[in-house]
Parts: structure tokens; C-alpha cells; sequence
């Protein structure tokens, strides 16, 4: 009997022990499924910035040629507005030297007006000289 006891202790420590044991492995199970569970969430987060990353070079890259191109609108507009200011620059000088030459014909002719009128100033008063003659004549001839 003494070793029927000593086989039915030993049988009960051996089934607390595979209990204990039983109770280890569902907790490192547990603690597994938990761990994978954080794992896939980190992974998952790990996914997720990697397409924000990614999601946000392309924007960037989309920003960059944006930029660019707008640079260029205004590089281009700056050539046309520096064309368009040479083409204003050479017509006012034109258009002032044509007033120069439209002021010196119009003196011109004012000086002709004037010679043609002390001309025809100095014909009407040899006309007159010439009709006081004619009617003093024509006033001696009558008497």
C-alpha cells in the first residue's frame, strides 16, 4: 500500500505538473497569438506609412513639375512683356521722330506761307503803285 500511496502521489505531482505545463502552453500560446496580433498591427502600420510615403513623393513629384511650370509661364511672359516693351520703345522713337519731321515740314510750310505772303505783299503794293499810276495817267488823260 505504502507504494500504491507513493505511485498515486507521484501520479498526482505528475498531474499537476502536465497541468502547470498544460496552463504554460496555452499562456505562451496566448501571449503568441497576442504578439502576432501586434505584429500584423505594426506590420500593418509599417504598410500604411509606406503608401503615405509613397502617396506623398508623388504628390511632391507633382508639386516639383507644378512649380516648374508656372516657372516656365513666367519666364515666358517675362520675354514677351521684354519684347513687347522693345517693340513700345522703338515705336515711341519712331513716332517721335516722326513728329520731329511732321514739325519741321509744318515750319517749313509756315516759312513758304510767309515768303509767299511778303511776296504777294510786295506784288499788291506794286500793284497798287502801279494802279495809282495807271489812274493818275488815266486822271491826266481825262482832263
Amino acid at each position: 500500500m505504502a507504494r500504491d500511496e507513493l505511485i498515486s502521489e507521484k501520479y498526482e505531482v505528475i498531474k499537476q505538473q502536465d497541468t502547470q505545463i498544460k496552463k504554460l502552453e496555452r499562456r505562451r500560446h496566448r501571449r503568441f497569438k497576442e504578439g502576432d496580433k501586434d505584429f500584423r498591427n505594426l506590420f500593418d502600420r509599417v504598410e500604411a506609412l509606406k503608401t503615405n510615403l509613397k502617396d506623398a513623393a508623388e504628390k511632391e513629384h507633382d508639386l516639383q513639375s507644378y512649380v516648374r511650370q508656372l516657372e516656365d509661364q513666367i519666364k515666358n511672359r517675362d520675354e514677351e512683356i521684354k519684347k513687347l516693351s522693345d517693340r513700345n520703345r522703338k515705336t515711341k522713337a519712331k513716332h517721335k521722330d516722326m513728329d520731329r519731321s511732321r514739325q519741321t515740314y509744318v515750319k517749313e510750310l509756315e516759312d513758304q506761307i510767309k515768303n509767299r505772303d511778303e511776296e504777294i505783299e510786295k506784288l499788291s503794293d506794286g500793284n497798287r503803285a502801279l494802279e495809282a499810276k495807271v489812274k493818275e495817267t488815266s486822271d491826266t488823260e481825262q482832263e
